[in-house]
């Protein structure tokens, strides 16, 4: 078997990263929610539900595929950047796709 270096795996980081990308996923999506001021009927009694699920989970995963990204130990300044540019990327990604899957059939038509 191949042993794991723990040396760039870090548990604990890897729980902050996926518990910011949680917070500012449910708040990007409670503030979207909060603005509706008269639902539609037909979305249903508790049509907030839904969004208020999924986002946060897929912004979870953004949190975590950003520390995934960003383990990679790179010595080159421009390629550390394009690291980190490209996974802001990946994280607003996730975020944009739990928020249409969250409101589709909502506030997304």
């Amino acid at each position: 078997m191949k042993k794991v270096n723990n040396e760039s795996f870090n548990k604990k980081n890897l729980i902050i990263m996926i518990s910011f990308g949680f917070a500012v996923a449910l708040a990007f999506i409670g503030f979207i929610i909060l603005s509706v001021n008269e639902p539609k009927p037909e979305w249903g009694e508790y049509w907030y539900v839904r969004p208020l699920i999924i986002t946060p989970i897929m912004g979870a995963f953004g949190g975590a595929s950003c520390y995934m990204i960003n383990t990679f130990s790179i010595k080159n300044s421009f390629i550390k950047l394009l690291l980190i540019l490209s996974s802001i990327l990946v994280f607003v990604f996730f975020i944009w796709i739990g928020t249409v899957l969250g409101l589709d059939g909502t506030l997304w038509n």
